[in-house]
């Protein structure tokens, strides 16, 4: 277990506000991409933050495209 240090109550009080004003939003990364904030809890009223490390790849095409939430609940609407 890493040390909780200033910079990451930082990021999470940063990560608190951007969910607050975003419902939908499940993940929040910081500009440097290494803090990941994850919704969590019943209540969707917690917040995990993980330190990320190197990246590995980005890998495309490897599932079904699907649309955003969004663009499905536009569709939705539309029918």
């Amino acid at each position: 277990m890493k040390q909780i240090t200033p910079r990451h109550l930082t990021f999470l009080k940063e990560a608190a506000e951007a969910f607050e004003g975003n419902d939908r939003w499940e993940t929040y990364t910081n500009k440097e991409e290494d803090l990941i904030a994850l919704r969590y809890g019943v209540d969707r009223d917690c917040i995990k933050v993980i330190e990320l490390g190197d990246k590995v790849a980005f890998f495309v095409q490897v599932i079904s495209a699907s649309p955003t939430r969004c663009q499905a609940e536009d569709c939705q609407n539309e029918s």
